[in-house]
């Protein structure tokens, strides 16, 4: 019976011992596709290969191997290279003959410097055989909301503040990032403004408003003139109170740029004036029929408010001072194309926070 015991326990800790990770698992399907693909050049197993990879955060590669096969097929270089580039170079590569193979993979999400819970990380080293050959020591990393790959990368050990080796892997690119943030506007229009700023992946928005705090108003005067006692005048003058917009952007990494579109509310004060002399009148005073009379007339109205619409280009920066905290820059230009004297640059400055993690 005791020797029965002693061996269940050495045949559980082998099964424990011999369990994959779920990053593990992942990438170790990953690579039985791969084989598969070059063993068949089936167009349904870089189907399969590349559905492991669709996942809700976009595919990314910068592995050393995507590299040599950029640089060996003569394709634009970038920091990073999307799905369809990296299956792209893969079928070019398994056509031609050459056989990939990943293997000794290892879960290594302790030893990562990452603090995001939705990730899992394995290495592996994938070793290239054939008309092309190649050996590199990839991280394979898993999304744990979908078990998809979104990214493979260079294994990069660094030794941290307390000596030890920890893997490093810039997280910049992957595309499931949000933030929000705000930032106080200024412009010589609107000197109180604010903008309420939050983004998801390459998509940012913000709503924008400002307020005018003085009385100084803007005068618009047309005169239509037939002769110099023959006319009609019309006054507006327009002071203008606060606008709202809504501005969406294309956000990448530390830019973003977008034009914003909404209104400015004014009150408007409207005065019309007209003075009329015809020829007959003319006529018959100088027949001696009468005498020389002007119709003359003056109309107005005040306290009225009116929408002018407006447009806010903008361009917005982000510099990092901490791990989840940027400090956010805004350059931009008020646009109201039916009041030209309100045209003018606005700035800005706020913060912008990870909230992806």
């Amino acid at each position: 019976m005791r020797k029965l015991i002693i061996l269940l326990v050495l045949l559980s800790c082998t099964l424990q011992g011999q369990a994959l990770s779920p990053s593990e698992a992942v990438v170790g399907n990953f690579a039985e596709r791969l084989n598969d693909w070059c063993l068949t050049k089936s167009f349904q197993s870089s189907e399969r290969l590349e559905r492991l990879c669709m996942g809700k955060i976009s595919f990314r590669a910068s592995d050393d191997l995507m590299e040599a096969l950029v640089a060996q097929y003569g394709r634009i270089r970038s920091d990073s290279y999307m799905l369809d580039d990296y299956i792209s170079c893969l079928k070019r590569a398994i056509s031609e003959g050459t056989r990939i193979e990943i293997q000794n993979i290892k879960d290594r999400t302790r030893e990562v410097d990452c603090s995001r819970k939705d990730l899992l990380f394995a290495s592996a080293e994938v070793k290239a055989t054939g008309k092309f050959n190649y050996v590199s020591k990839d991280i394979f990393i898993v999304n744990t909301k979908d078990n998809k790959i979104c990214r493979v990368t260079k294994y990069e050990e660094r030794t941290d503040k307390k000596g030890r080796k920890r893997i490093h892997i810039d997280l910049s690119d992957l595309e499931d990032g949000s933030s929000m943030g705000f930032t106080l506007n200024y412009d010589k229009k609107f000197p109180v403004g604010a903008s309420l700023v939050c983004s998801l992946s390459w998509f940012m928005y913000s709503m924008d408003v400002g307020a005018n705090l003085d009385n100084d108003k803007y005068i618009s005067d047309k005169l239509d003139m037939r002769t110099i006692v023959d006319y009609t005048r019309e006054t507006k003058s327009y002071d203008p109170k606060f606008y709202v917009t809504g501005t969406p952007h294309f956000f990448y990494k530390y830019f973003a740029i977008g034009c914003g579109v909404g209104f400015i509310s004014m009150s408007c004060n409207h005065t019309t004036s007209s003075q009329q002399l015809t020829e007959a009148d003319v006529q018959n005073y100088l027949d001696g029929n009468g005498t020389l009379n002007m119709s003359a007339s003056k109309t107005g109205a005040s306290g009225d408010y009116k929408m002018k619409f407006m447009l806010r280009p903008i361009v917005r920066g982000f510099i990092p001072i901490s791990s989840k905290c940027s400090l956010s820059l805004s350059l931009g230009y008020d646009c109201v194309p039916s009041l030209k004297k309100l045209n003018g640059i606005n700035c800005g400055i706020g913060f912008q926070w990870d909230t992806s993690r």
